[in-house]
């Protein structure tokens, strides 16, 4: 089971990375948009984690490529904002499961990129 991890903080990445990785998965990583597009056309994914804003922007962009590349793709976004709690990204997104803080524990983020790659 392969994973993307789209996020620009590199500390954070390692440390999903690292998790993930312990947890038996493929991880590549991206830092950017244009990154993450780039992985998507080379390689299919079970389980996309990505930050939703992203400094150079392009999260729903992902999220609808990996989802027209590869429906069984899941999303898992990232974000601290309060901005989406009414569960409005899960009617604009098809393929998100759901979101977590960049502050959850890595092992809940490995646990729950884990479950959904095994039912991906």
């Amino acid at each position: 089971m392969r994973v993307l991890i789209v996020e620009s903080d590199t500390d954070l990445a390692d440390i999903w990375h690292s998790h993930l990785a312990r947890m038996g998965l493929q991880i590549d990583r991206a830092e950017t948009a244009d990154q993450a597009l780039d992985a998507l056309v080379a390689t299919h994914y079970s389980v996309v984690l990505i930050n939703l804003f992203l400094p150079t922007g392009g999260a729903f962009g992902i999220a609808d490529y990996a989802r027209v590349k590869s429906p069984d793709t899941k999303v898992v976004f990232v974000t601290g904002q309060s901005f989406f709690r009414d569960g409005s990204l899960f009617g604009l997104v098809p393929n998100l499961r759901m979101t977590v803080k960049p502050d959850t524990p890595p092992e809940d983020v490995a646990a729950i990129v884990s479950h959904y790659a095994a039912v991906a």
